[in-house]
């Protein structure tokens, strides 16, 4: 039975289908497109061909709807009204909102409390039941914590996908519909290889790599109930929904979490030129690089760089730098911010 009931019931199944044809994951999409065929019912529409009137009332921001929800919704009409213009039915092609402007900002854990959140994992109590996700629990935060990948990815990983021994795995269902691979350290191998050798299932190349007792694929959404009780464990306080921390958050680089290409360099005096503080830091950061590249570090073609700095006792997480390249002799880096005075910099990496 189709999900579309309205006017645009057969176009909209086409339009999915082709996008998804293409390679799309389109779920977000196909939800919105299901929104707005329920919508075109309420409002009484019985021609095909979408009007001014009907693109301004679906654009019109809803009760408790962020802008970011509110901006696709918009986008993914414009791309329907595309395609049906393409089909030979007249329709009004509205123009882009105003991009939106985030405001989140992300929780970053301090090293005290990702020891804490990774204590309380291990303290967890595993019952009788097979069906219970505890015993996944300490082995999944850590590979969201030393990957960055998302939790719906880390659930729909393959045991195939996941290699201990040369110590990487393959994301084939990520949020953008493109597969990547990303390297892990040799100690999340170890805790990996701990917890499926204490799995009682056979071994399927095409099985679940996260598994419940029972065998079973976990849920996203169970691990994140799980990991709501680990920081009640750890004594991290939550802001209640949409506050954070969420499980969501271990994505997020920080000095704690990405493995440092450079130690604390030494006080530098500030230069009085115009400019100094991003030659500074670049000199600086390209310096901490080449001395780790120079005792053996691989190149990491792909990879982001975040410079920290220190200032004034405080750290400063996100000054960001775009990676441009990176090999043996050379790291050019192309800062995004300025910072005044900058003191002890710090280069790591994170591969993407």
């Amino acid at each position: 039975m189709s999900r579309y009931q309205g006017i645009y019931a057969t176009l909209l199944e086409q339009y999915v289908d082709f996008k998804k044809s293409l390679g799309y994951r389109f779920e977000n999409a196909e939800t919105t497109y299901c929104l707005f065929d329920r919508f075109t019912i309420q409002n009484g529409e019985n021609e095909i061909g979408i009007t001014k009137e009907l693109a301004d009332r679906w654009a019109v921001k809803r009760l408790n709807e962020s802008d970011s929800t509110c901006y696709k919704r918009a986008m993914y009409l414009i791309h329907f009204a595309s395609f049906l213009n393409d089909s030979g039915y007249n329709s009004y092609i509205p123009r882009l909102p105003r991009a939106y402007k985030s405001t989140f900002t992300p929780y970053i854990f301090s090293q005290k409390e990702m020891e804490d959140i990774f204590a309380a994992s291990n303290r967890l109590e595993m019952d009788n039941s097979m069906d219970s996700t505890a015993n996944v629990i300490p082995a999944i935060l850590r590979m969201l914590y030393g990957t960055g990948i998302r939790v719906g990815e880390a659930v729909s990983l393959k045991v195939k996908d996941v290699n201990l021994d040369d110590r990487y795995l393959i994301i084939r269902q990520s949020k953008n519909g493109k597969e990547r691979m990303i390297p892990f350290s040799d100690s999340l191998a170890e805790v990996c290889r701990q917890y499926r050798n204490s799995l009682h299932v056979i071994k399927d190349p095409e099985g679940y790599f996260f598994v419940k007792r029972n065998g079973y694929k976990c849920r996203a959404q169970t691990i994140y109930e799980w990991f709501r009780k680990v920081l009640r464990e750890a004594g991290i306080p939550h802001g209640g929904k949409g506050q954070g921390p969420r499980l969501h958050d271990l994505r997020y680089p920080h000095l704690n979490k990405i493995r440092t290409f450079s130690k604390e360099l030494p006080n530098q005096r500030k230069s009085q030129e115009k400019g100094s503080d991003n030659k500074s830091l670049l000199h600086r950061a390209n310096a901490a690089v080449r001395g780790q590249a120079a005792v053996g570090a691989p190149p990491f073609l792909g990879c982001r760089f975040i410079v920290f700095v220190v200032e004034g006792g405080q750290r400063f997480c996100f000054l960001l730098s775009r990676y441009v390249q990176i090999n043996h002799r050379s790291l050019e880096l192309r800062v995004s911010q300025q910072k005044r005075n900058l003191h002890n910099v710090h280069a790591v990496f994170q591969p993407v």
